[in-house]
């Protein structure tokens, strides 16, 4: 077994912030999984054509990438290997989610307004695999 080294106070600082965010996905899965008709209907015509419209895969997609997330962000706390696996598993339903949103779905404009979410989540979690390779690199995973 490799020895581990004691972590700098960045990787600590962005583990917790990892964790935090994936679990406000966590939040946002249940919330739209949860979602009433009635609560539906108060949002734009065009989101709702896209909540209708989305395949299953699409919603299997969003519940793999934040829950392999919000474990991988555990794991990265917890200073396991498995971090890594586990954010790496979540990014690629992260691109799956970001390409339907680009190229597949034509219920909302991809404007600026709707369109920097999905931007900033594929790039939240690219970055987040890179530092969980770079930590293992480091051996500040164990």
């Amino acid at each position: 077994m490799e020895p581990t080294h004691n972590p700098s106070k960045l990787f600590w600082i962005v583990s917790i912030l990892a964790l935090l965010w994936n679990s406000f996905g966590v939040f946002q899965f249940f919330v739209e999984m949860s979602m009433t008709e009635e609560m539906l209907a108060e949002y734009p015509q065009d989101i709702q054509n896209f909540i209708h419209h989305a395949p299953s895969w699409f919603t299997y997609a969003f519940g793999i990438a934040v829950f392999a997330g919000a474990l991988g962000s555990l794991a990265l706390v917890l200073r396991r290997k498995l971090a890594l696996s586990l954010l790496l598993i979540s990014f690629l339903a992260v691109l799956a989610m970001t390409y339907y949103d680009f190229v597949v779905q034509n219920d909302v404009s991809m404007t600026a307004e709707f369109s920097t979410m999905p931007i900033i989540v594929f790039v939240i979690a690219l970055l987040l695999v890179l530092f969980a390779r770079n930590a293992k690199s480091k051996h500040y995973l164990r």
